[in-house]
């Protein structure tokens, strides 16, 4: 099957199995799976916390050895693999061999296909022994634990965010300076980070793998389609605490609290405008460009926003989305309805 020799036959035999995909010793925590009883001692190392390979220049700790000895190579500068190209040490092939067999996905671990299945699966084996949230890997859980504890040392100097992360931090501040450094190619989108650049790439492709069952609607995130499930039941986790208003999405109960504070930390820098979300100073500021990206396909109509391209069309496929559920009347907006449900009620 291959060229591969030993000098022992337990080797061979152990060998074999990544042949046949025979993985002998289960975890009883997870669905993961290992060749060999050592893999599967160091696996569960991730379930019980213990990680005994601790780093003497930081508190770094780790569950193996190898990984100990990689991250000591970030204190000393010591990069042992140099590229024949370049000075970058990854190889210049581009080749990515493990395909999704759900969207475009490709990369060139198994290792990372296999964490990337589980956001289609919406299989998250760690979980938070102190609220609902689940990860897919330990190092998100690990993370998340760090709000818990009250260990965000990364902070917004120009609000009062505060995060765990590094990277958090950097695409949080994006929102202040309006930086958007990833753009499609296909039309004039631009995004604060990759990954919202590649959901906006699938739908260009019309790849929307998770669909209602409720519903027609589909998205391209499993984690979409959790929120948007909320919308079906009626659960509300996110409560105010200054009146009775629940949120299905924490940003929308975020947004309602600055209605009690009245913060706007938006400003235009063109006039005294001020928004509570990026987004909305986003749509303010089209106010003064004059611009109109959004083109109608039926007539030379022309708008600032999507969402009013969207309101236009309904004009020319006769489609009234809003329905009143005590008669046969309908309405192209939200706001039509509800003028007219007040009609329905006692006076």
């Amino acid at each position: 099957m291959c060229d591969y020799r030993t000098a022992h036959a337990d080797n061979l035999k152990k060998h074999m199995m990544r042949h046949t995909g025979e993985k002998p010793h289960a975890c009883d925590q997870c669905d993961y799976r290992a060749v060999e009883a050592g893999q599967l001692k160091k696996h569960m190392m991730k379930h019980s916390g213990v990680r005994p390979y601790a780093c003497d220049m930081c508190d770094y700790r780790t569950t193996q050895a190898g990984q100990l000895k990689k991250h000591k190579m970030k204190h000393t500068g010591e990069e042992p693999y140099v590229c024949e190209f370049c000075n970058y040490k990854m190889k210049h092939t581009g080749e990515r061999p493990y395909i999704c067999d759900i969207c475009d996905y490709t990369c060139i671990q198994a290792d990372h296909l296999r964490k990337h299945k589980m956001r289609h699966s919406g299989h998250k084996p760690f979980s938070c022994e102190l609220c609902e949230y689940s990860a897919v890997e330990a190092s998100q859980l690990k993370k998340h634990m760090q709000r818990h504890l009250g260990q965000e040392p990364y902070v917004c100097d120009m609000c009062d965010y505060k995060t765990t992360q590094s990277g958090h931090l950097t695409l949080h501040k994006r929102k202040h300076t309006g930086e958007e450094p990833y753009m499609c190619n296909m039309c004039d989108y631009r995004a604060t980070q990759a990954s919202n650049l590649k959901m906006h790439t699938m739908w260009h492709r019309g790849q929307k793998p998770y669909e209602c069952e409720l519903c027609s609607y589909t998205t391209v995130w499993s984690s979409q389609m959790k929120k948007h499930l909320r919308r079906h039941t009626g659960e509300r986790p996110y409560a105010c605490g200054l009146c009775d208003y629940r949120a299905v999405l924490s940003t929308e109960l975020k947004m309602h609290m600055m209605r009690h504070t009245g913060e706007k930390p938006y400003a235009c820098d063109q006039c005294d405008y001020r928004a509570m979300c990026a987004t909305e100073l986003k749509r303010h500021a089209v106010k003064h460009t004059g611009e109109r990206p959004y083109a109608c396909d039926h007539c030379e109509y022309r708008a600032a926003q999507a969402r009013e391209l969207r309101r236009h069309v309904l004009k020319h496929t006769g489609l009234k989305p809003y329905a009143c559920t005590h008669c046969d009347y309908t309405a192209v907006r939200a706001t039509q309805l509800n003028k007219h449900m007040a009609k329905h009620l006692p006076h």
